[in-house]
């Protein structure tokens, strides 16, 4: 159980940081592997853990989004707020964002049904470990230009890089927040946007796994209230790094993390 909890911790907390998430969870399950912990994937991830028959890794995955769909949520909450209730004068750029937004996560979806054969663009975690620290550590070199907004090109672009993020090791937020700043959005337009895109891409995710979850009789033994505690500790650390994440975003030190993956690759390599 405790491998577990750290599952979902590690998920959850991680979403918030450009470093991706996933490769840190794989490199966490190869860990284990290396000192003889196995792990049958073809009987469900936790199958030994909750007694919960056939939970494969990507239900688990899209149902702790829940708890990354709500960080997300409260953290802009107060600026989503501001448009809802000033709705009447701002409607139209509401709806002019939501377009946009749904585009981008559209052209995301159609690279995710074509993962597979994508594979090829990055076929090894190393791989994208390494191309997250380069995106990181290209932020130096951006241009101090601050015009770009969210148009029908840009939010494409964002749709395609997002979708190219689903490969192993490359972080969505890292490569998101990176191609919109060299497409001259400010640091603070760039966080907002990135989030902005990831949000109904989760939250969509999340209720998916909710009504796969409802096809099992025993769905009960992943709601336990250990269960629950870990996610809500969990979401409230990510909510909190992720306003240390917006500071390093406003004073442009962003690119201190292209320092940091040098430890997952390193893993990496001592794993493989």
């Amino acid at each position: 159980m405790l491998y577990f909890y750290v599952y979902i911790a590690t998920q959850i907390v991680l979403e918030s940081f450009p470093i991706s998430s996933s490769s840190h969870l794989v490199l966490l399950e190869r860990y284990l592997n290396h000192f003889g912990y196995a792990i049958d994937h073809c009987q469900g991830f936790f199958f030994d853990f909750i007694n919960f028959d056939l939970v494969s890794v990507d239900v688990l995955d899209h149902f702790l989004h829940g708890a990354t769909s709500l960080v997300i949520f409260f953290f802009f909450f107060p600026q989503w707020r501001l448009f809802f209730v000033h709705f009447s004068r701002c409607w139209r750029y509401i709806l002019s964002i939501g377009l946009l937004t749904a585009l981008a996560d559209s052209v995301t979806l159609g690279l995710y049904l074509m993962r597979g054969s994508l594979l090829f663009v990055c076929p090894s975690l190393g791989v994208g470990l390494v191309a997250t620290a380069l995106l990181l550590f290209s932020l130096l070199f951006v241009p101090a230009q601050k015009s770009g907004r969210l148009t029908w090109r840009t939010a494409s672009i964002l749709g395609i890089v997002q979708g190219l993020a689903l490969l192993p090791g490359i972080s969505r937020f890292a490569s998101t927040y990176v191609a919109a700043r060299w497409l001259a959005f400010t640091p603070r337009r760039a966080f907002e946007v990135s989030f902005l895109i990831q949000w109904p891409l989760v939250t969509l995710a999340f209720a998916n796994s909710l009504r796969m979850l409802a096809a099992q009789s025993n769905s009960v033994n992943l709601l336990g209230a250990e269960t629950i505690l870990v996610m809500l500790g969990a979401g409230i650390i990510a909510f909190y790094a992720l306003r240390l994440v917006r500071n390093l975003v406003v004073t442009q030190r962003l690119w201190y993390f292209a320092f940091y993956m040098i430890l997952p690759l390193m893993a990496w390599l001592w794993l493989c």
